[in-house]
C-alpha cells in the first residue's frame, strides 16, 4: 500500500516484483540472524522505519509507537528456545520463495541455481 501512496503508480506486474524483492529481502535478513532473538531487533528496525517515512505524522506514528510498545511487551521476554520456533515457522513460511534478486547474484549472496 505503500506504493500506492506514492507519486509514482505501479502495475500490477511491478508490484509483484516489489512484493517478491521485499519477501526475499525478509528472507535474506532471518537467514543471516547469528541469533534468533535478532529478530526483534530486525522488527523494530522495520517498526523505526515506518516512523520515518511517516516523517511526524502525528496519528499514525502513536500507532506504530503503540505498536511497538506491544511488540516489545509480547515478544521481549521469550526465551531462546520460543524465539527459534518462530524462526523456523517463518522460514518455513518462505522456504518455497526462490525468486532471484539481480543485487543479491551480484553480491554473491544469491547463486544462480
Amino acid at each position: 500500500e505503500l506504493a500506492h501512496a506514492s507519486i509514482m503508480r505501479l502495475n500490477e506486474g511491478s508490484m509483484g516484483k516489489l512484493h517478491d524483492l521485499m519477501n526475499m529481502g525478509i528472507k535474506y535478513q532471518i537467514m543471516s540472524l547469528k541469533l534468533p532473538s535478532q529478530l526483534l531487533d530486525v522488527t523494530c528496525n522495520h517498526m523505526d522505519g515506518i516512523e520515518d517515512l511517516l516523517d511526524g505524522a502525528n496519528e499514525a506514528c502513536k500507532l506504530v509507537k503503540s505498536a511497538r510498545s506491544k511488540v516489545m511487551a509480547a515478544y521481549a521476554p521469550l526465551s531462546n528456545i520460543e524465539w527459534n520456533q518462530i524462526r523456523k515457522v517463518i522460514l518455513t513460511y518462505f522456504q518455497d520463495w526462490k525468486v532471484k534478486i539481480s543485487t543479491f547474484l551480484k553480491l554473491g549472496i544469491q547463486s544462480n541455481n
